[in-house]
């Protein structure tokens, strides 16, 4: 069972790096080439020696809120 739990925060995990690229790119490119972030906030990797998935997910689901991630991109996460 720990297998398939790894599994999906792996899963996870990537598709999060995936849309925070995007969303740095596209920050990029409304600001002028510039990566300066949407609100200016960066978002930290899950780390479990530090923080429990839930909390992880709350806090990405703020960093998403801050950064007025479109929800099709939100539910690619809430997808997992």
């Amino acid at each position: 069972m720990a297998t398939a739990s790894t599994s999906t925060n792996a899963d996870l995990t990537r598709m999060v790096g995936e849309l925070l690229q995007a969303i740095r790119l596209q920050s990029a490119s409304a600001n002028g080439g510039e990566n300066r972030g949407i609100s200016g906030i960066s978002f930290d990797k899950y780390d479990e020696s530090v923080e429990d998935f839930d909390t992880y997910m709350e806090r990405l689901t703020a960093f998403f809120d801050t950064q007025s991630v479109p929800e099709v991109v939100k539910s690619r996460v809430s997808y997992l």
